[in-house]
C-alpha cells in the first residue's frame, strides 16, 4: 500500500520537509495546512497540521482531531478519512481514477474550514527509449506525445537495477542523477555548461506544445557499467497544482538561509488554509538491459 503524501517518488519526499509552509510575517491567526498528493492508488492519505509564523522554527503541530472529508468532482461526499496518527489521514474507499476530479474539506476546531480540489491527470505513455554510451555515461531519448489541446505537466526519473555479487547474485537498486538540458526543464541545479542536474526534472509543455516529444537525459554510470543494469524510466503527468507546489518548494530550500535570496511564496491551492492537494499519475517503461 503506498502512501503518496510528497514524495513521490522514486517519489518519496521527506515528511518533516513536505509540513514546512513559509508564511508572510503578519500572519498571525493559525489556519490549517493540507498536505497530500493523491493518485490511482488504494489509499489516500492527507496530513494535516497549523500553520505559524515565519519565525517559527520547529515541526508544525499536528492536527489530530480533524473532521476530513474526501469529495468527488461536484462536491459530494465519498467518504471520510481516519487518523492513522500524528495529523496523518487516510481514505480506503474507492480508487481514484484518472481523469477524474477528486476535493478535499477540512474542519477542526475554532479554525476556518479549509478545501481543495484536483483532476487526476491521463498517463501519458512512453512511446520508444533509445540509449548510447559514451565512455562512463549512459544518454537516453525518451520519446512521448504531448497533447496539443491543453496545458500538460510532467516530470522524469530513471531508476536502475544491477546484480551485485557477494556469495550471490544481489540485486541493489540505484535512484539516478539525470543531466538534461536547462532549456527544457523548470528546476535542477545548473552545472555551468548549459545543463541541469536533478534525482527528478520537472517540466512543461509551454515550449514544445504538441506532437511527438523527444527528452534527452544523460546518467553516470560509472563503476557500475560493468554489470548488467536493468534500467526503466518513470514518465509522471502532473496536475498543474502539483507542479507549481514543487518547483516552488524547491525554490525555496534553495532561498532558505541564504540572506541575500528573494523570499520565495510556497504556492498553495488550498482555500482559506495553506498547503497543496495535488494528484499525478504515470507510466513505466519496459525495463532496458545495457551488459
Amino acid at each position: 500500500m503506498k502512501r503518496y503524501l510528497l514524495i513521490v517518488p522514486i517519489a518519496c519526499w521527506m515528511f518533516s520537509c513536505q509540513k514546512e509552509i513559509p508564511l508572510k510575517t503578519d500572519e498571525i491567526e493559525p489556519r490549517i495546512v493540507v498536505n497530500s498528493i493523491i493518485g490511482t492508488d488504494d489509499t489516500v492519505w492527507v496530513s494535516l497540521s497549523e500553520s505559524r509564523n515565519v519565525l517559527y522554527d520547529s515541526t508544525l503541530p499536528a492536527i489530530t482531531s480533524a473532521t476530513a472529508k474526501f469529495l468527488d468532482g461536484s462536491g459530494n461526499v465519498i467518504g471520510d478519512f481516519i487518523h492513522e496518527g500524528d495529523g496523518i489521514y487516510y481514505y480506503t474507499g474507492s480508487v481514484p481514477g484518472v481523469g477524474n476530479s477528486y476535493g478535499i474539506s477540512v474542519a477542526y476546531g475554532d479554525f476556518d474550514p479549509v478545501s481543495a480540489s484536483t483532476r487526476i491527470p491521463v498517463p501519458v505513455t512512453i512511446s520508444d527509449v533509445d540509449t548510447n554510451t559514451q565512455g562512463e555515461y549512459l544518454n537516453f531519448d525518451i520519446d512521448f506525445t504531448d497533447n496539443a489541446a491543453t496545458a500538460d505537466y510532467y516530470s522524469i526519473t530513471i531508476g536502475g537495477q544491477y546484480i551485485y555479487f557477494d556469495g550471490f547474485d544481489t540485486i541493489k537498486s540505484i535512484a539516478y542523477y539525470l543531466y538534461s538540458p536547462s532549456v527544457i526543464v523548470d528546476n535542477g541545479t545548473d552545472d555551468g555548461s548549459g545543463m541541469k542536474y536533478a534525482e527528478e526534472f520537472y517540466f512543461s509543455d509551454k515550449t514544445f506544445n504538441g506532437g511527438n516529444v523527444e527528452f534527452p537525459a544523460t546518467v553516470y554510470v560509472g563503476p557500475w557499467s560493468e554489470d548488467t543494469v536493468r534500467y526503466f524510466v518513470v514518465l509522471r503527468s502532473l496536475s498543474e497544482e502539483y507542479y507549481k507546489y514543487r518547483l516552488s518548494y524547491d525554490k525555496y530550500n534553495e532561498a532558505s538561509g541564504n540572506p541575500f535570496a528573494q523570499p520565495v511564496q510556497v504556492y498553495s491551492n488550498v482555500t482559506d488554509g495553506f498547503g497543496v492537494f495535488g494528484s499525478f499519475s504515470e507510466f513505466v517503461s519496459d525495463t532496458i538491459v545495457v551488459e
